[in-house]
């Protein structure tokens, strides 16, 4: 599924990936979100 959400780019989304649409709606108005949605990430760290 993270695949999916990384990587597969959506036409819906102009062509984005999902996660990049969350990342350019953080950045325009960080105030919807409760945290920066890059930590929720799973990573090498997790």
């Amino acid at each position: 599924m993270n695949d999916y959400n990384f990587e597969k780019k959506l036409k819906s989304l102009k062509f984005n990936s999902p996660y990049d649409k969350i990342l350019s709606e953080y950045k325009k108005t960080p105030s919807l979100f409760l945290g920066d949605p890059c930590g929720y990430c799973l990573g090498l760290n997790n």
